[in-house]
């Protein structure tokens, strides 16, 4: 879905969670830069919000409590 602000919202499940706060630093990047990128260039918007069931995604590394943009990995 898109919020009011045009953000495309991915709601991931507690097993997605689970699988990228189970990985290093490295992995967990390149993982939600994939995630991301694939997900921006499919719907066309600009930032994307992961969500693990309805609520903030806190991967172990940071709390994803900003949409993430393709500039978010440079």
């Amino acid at each position: 879905s898109v919020d009011e602000e045009g953000n495309l919202i991915l709601d991931v499940d507690a097993g997605f969670g689970d699988y990228i706060r189970g990985m290093g630093t490295a992995g967990e990047n390149y993982v939600l830069k994939c995630v991301v990128y694939t997900y921006l260039d499919a719907y066309q918007c600009d930032q994307v919000r992961i969500t693990e069931e309805g609520e903030v995604l806190g991967t172990g590394h940071q709390i994803l409590e900003e949409p993430l943009r393709k500039d978010s990995f440079n």
